[in-house]
């Protein structure tokens, strides 16, 4: 999990749990409040803004949760030099599994990049059965 997504996912945990806290509150106040013959007029303002603060919270957590899955879903090229001293490129998915390298070294970091511009350019191309 990258750093992104673990801070995305605390974020949304905090929402979620807030979102918890407030609907006990609302329980307990309006099962106070019944209880006890409070008149509603007394509490209803607090109960709106809880139930305002858990719409709210509701929704960030929502965001939250799609902002993980699109971080989940990115990938991203890495560069790195290899044992032999050459410039080599790997695709790694959101989940940080690789899923295509270079089939060569390179001995430029620039010409390694190159390679990679060549693979980003690719991407509309026809995908054809090999014979």
């Amino acid at each position: 999990m990258t750093g992104q997504r673990h801070a995305l996912d605390m974020q949304r945990a905090k929402c979620e749990e807030n979102v918890r806290r407030l609907k006990s509150y609302v329980a307990a106040l309006t099962e106070t409040a019944e209880r006890h013959g409070t008149d509603s007029e007394h509490f209803e303002d607090d109960l709106m803004k809880a139930r305002g603060d858990i719409e709210y919270y509701e929704g960030q957590a929502a965001q939250l949760a799609e902002a993980c899955r699109d971080e989940a879903a990115r990938k991203a090229f890495q560069v790195f030099k290899d044992e032999a001293g050459e410039w080599r490129w790997r695709l790694t998915a959101g989940n940080n599994r690789i899923v295509a390298v270079s089939g060569e070294g390179y001995r430029r970091r620039e010409d390694c990049l190159h390679g990679v511009e060549l693979v980003r350019d690719a991407r509309d191309a026809p995908v054809e059965d090999a014979d």
